[in-house]
């Protein structure tokens, strides 16, 4: 008799513990990053940094105006240097880029400144 009350005890606590309905921890959201270099980050490079006198086909020392030239200063790293660390790009004669636009250009360059 003493089994049968064990076993009865076992299978209620089973049943109510099998009843407890959880909800699913809820995922963190992620914020979906894949800006296009001719929608999202050439217009930037056209309005703030291939200008005449900085960055155009006159310059000497980087022409913006063509993707093979900005994709280098990307590949080492003085891009990101001198736009999001050092804040030295576009300088302060010209407007700065917003943090919209900052945050275009960070996640641009973290996946690889591809020209899509």
């Amino acid at each position: 008799m003493k089994e049968h009350i064990k076993i009865l005890i076992i299978g209620i606590f089973v049943v109510i513990a099998s009843c407890n309905k959880r909800e699913p921890e809820p995922t963190p959201t992620q914020t979906v990053c894949d800006p296009t270099y001719n929608a999202q980050i050439k217009p930037i490079i056209d309005n703030k940094c291939a200008l005449s006198g900085c960055h155009d086909v006159n310059t000497t020392v980087a022409d913006f105006t063509k993707y093979s030239e900005l994709k280098s200063r990307a590949d080492d790293s003085k891009l990101r240097q001198y736009v999001l660390e050092q804040r030295i790009m576009p300088p302060t004669t010209t407007t700065q880029l917003t943090q919209e636009e900052e945050d275009l250009f960070k996640c641009w360059l973290d996946n690889g400144a591809k020209e899509n």
